[in-house]
């Protein structure tokens, strides 16, 4: 039973726009279950994004994907077929934007939200497929309180939300949130996973994200999705990578281990051979390299390859490539192929 002194939530997308009018063109989902206008919100977003492909209104594109790779996959969006969308999905990883074409979508794709309520009538915008623009930390901002605000909403209105996430505000160094701890929502290709929003955070800004690699390594306690190597070798590294691949990705340093420095300390050129040699290795399957992004850092006169592994969606887990006898899961802390797992 919902509080009925706010009714419900009308979830509005705001698609193509117009410039003459200067308004979107928009549809709206509104019925007595708020989250289930939600969820057919999203649904209708995912819909809108197959259709738009198929006309070969879509690229995509990253900072970290070979730029080679990256033209190579557009080819096969403006040459329209059925299996598009579906290599698009599987490419949508947490590393990737989907661009919708600019002169058609100038101001993205959108969705909001409005309360259905006599005292209150202004939308508040919560997600965005941003035509030509990197992510603004200030929209990212905004838009994380008014998840807050909808969390808030839903849950006075007696709404039992089983998706919700728990993100605190230490996580975002860059963002002004408000509150020290808070609960959202979960909002498709966003908010997922731990590594993930690291990701939101640093990766638009390149010196941000070394800065914020610095500050996870010193601060490595706060965060749980950081790992440090004992024994640094290619076959205990490619472990980790692969465990974390498959499960809910991660921060791993190589070259420093806070409770074992001197076995783990390593020159400048042993990095940069362990640095080439893992880029080369993971770039020779394409459904795993665009989830893998390697970095070299100094810290406190140590040289440090950091690297940040997002994981895998269901659909590359069945389609990548690689032997099978090398992916490995870890289970209270011990490896094992997952094939025997």
């Amino acid at each position: 039973m919902t509080n009925q002194f706010l009714s419900s939530i009308t979830y509005i997308v705001k698609t193509r726009f117009c410039e003459e009018t200067q308004e979107f063109q928009q549809t709206e989902f509104s019925s007595d279950n708020s989250l289930a206008a939600r969820n057919n919100a999203f649904k209708f977003i995912e819909s809108y994004l197959e259709i738009i492909a198929n006309e070969g209104l879509v690229q995509i594109s990253s900072d970290i994907i070979n730029s080679h790779a990256i033209k190579r996959f557009n080819k096969t969006i403006l040459k329209p077929s059925n299996r598009t969308y579906k290599r698009i999905k599987l490419f949508n990883q947490d590393i990737i934007s989907i661009i919708p074409n600019q002169k058609i979508f100038p101001k993205g794709i959108r969705l909001s939200f409005r309360i259905n309520s006599p005292s209150k009538n202004d939308d508040f915008e919560e997600f965005e497929i941003f035509s030509f623009q990197k992510p603004n930390h200030t929209i990212i901002n905004q838009q994380l309180n008014h998840l807050i605000l909808e969390y808030s909403f839903l849950n006075y209105m007696g709404y039992h939300i089983e998706d919700e996430i728990v993100i605190s505000k230490n996580q975002f160094i860059t963002l002004s949130i408000e509150p020290a701890e808070f609960k959202i929502i979960d909002t498709p290709f966003e908010w997922k996973n731990e590594t993930r929003k690291f990701s939101i955070d640093y990766l638009t800004n390149k010196h941000l994200f070394y800065d914020g690699l610095q500050h996870r390594l010193v601060h490595h306690e706060m965060y749980q999705y950081i790992s440090f190597l004992e024994r640094n070798c290619i076959e205990e590294i490619e472990k980790n990578v692969y465990s974390m691949l498959h499960s809910t990705g991660g921060l791993l340093f190589i070259g420093f281990h806070p409770e074992n420095i001197v076995e783990s300390a390593m020159s400048n050129e042993e990095i940069m051979d362990y640095y080439q040699y893992l880029n080369h290795s993971f770039s020779q399957d394409k459904y795993l390299f665009k989830n893998i992004y390697f970095d070299l850092i100094n810290y406190q006169d140590f040289s440090v390859l950091a690297i940040v592994v997002y994981p895998l969606n269901q659909e590359s887990k069945k389609r990548h490539a690689y032997n099978r006898d090398k992916i490995f899961v870890r289970q209270n802390n011990k490896f094992f192929k997952i094939k025997d797992s």
